[in-house]
C-alpha cells in the first residue's frame, strides 16, 4: 500500500481532499514516507497536526489528533519535516515523539511567554540581545553541497499552496 492509499483509507472529514487517521494508522504512514517523498508541509493548530501531501498535483492531508500534547514525527523518515516539527513545538509545544532534531527553531528564550497566546510567562526578558544561530547536524554535514530533493520538494509547493489560496489579480 502506498501513503496516499494509505491517508484515504482514514477517515474523511468535510474537506474533501482531509482524512483523519488514528496514532496506529500515522505510523504506517510514517513508515511508508520512507519510500514515497510526497511530504509538502506540517503545521498544527493546537489541537491536532496535519501533514499535506501533493500527489499527483492535488492536496491530499492527514490529520491526527494530538494526545497529551504528542504526535509521533515524521522527521524520522523525512528529515526535512524536522524544520516544522520544532516549529510546531516552538509555537504550541506539540512535541513531535522520536524527532530527529529538538533544538528550538523560533524560541530562543527571548519571548515574553512560553507559547504565543500563552498566559504562562517564559523565561523571555531576561536574554536580551542576540542569539546565536546554531546549524543542524545536518547543515553541517552539508559543507555547502546544494539541497537534496527532500528540502526542495519542501520549498517549491508552499508557494504553490499560496498560490491556490491567495491568487495575484
Amino acid at each position: 500500500m502506498d501513503v496516499v492509499a494509505h491517508i484515504q483509507a482514514g477517515e474523511q472529514t468535510d474537506t474533501p481532499w482531509r482524512f483523519r487517521l488514528d496514532e496506529l494508522a500515522w505510523r504506517d504512514m510514517v513508515d511508508l514516507l520512507r519510500h514515497d517523498d510526497l511530504l509538502v508541509g506540517l503545521w498544527c493548530d493546537g489541537v491536532d497536526v496535519h501533514a499535506l501531501f501533493l500527489p499527483d498535483g492535488y492536496p491530499l492531508a492527514a490529520t491526527l489528533a494530538l494526545e497529551g500534547g504528542r504526535y509521533p514525527a515524521l522527521s524520522p523518515a523525512r528529515v526535512a519535516s524536522s524544520l516544522y516539527e520544532r516549529a510546531i513545538y516552538d509555537l504550541y509545544g506539540a512535541e513531535a515523539m522520536w524527532a530527529v532534531d529538538v533544538r528550538p527553531l523560533l524560541d530562543h528564550d527571548v519571548w515574553s511567554a512560553t507559547a504565543p497566546l500563552s498566559s504562562a510567562p517564559g523565561r523571555g526578558g531576561q536574554h536580551k540581545g542576540l542569539v546565536s544561530f546554531q546549524p543542524s547536524d545536518a547543515m553541517s554535514a552539508a559543507k555547502g553541497r546544494s539541497m537534496g530533493a527532500d528540502q526542495q520538494r519542501v520549498v517549491w509547493p508552499r508557494r504553490f499552496i499560496r498560490g491556490l489560496f491567495c491568487p495575484v489579480l
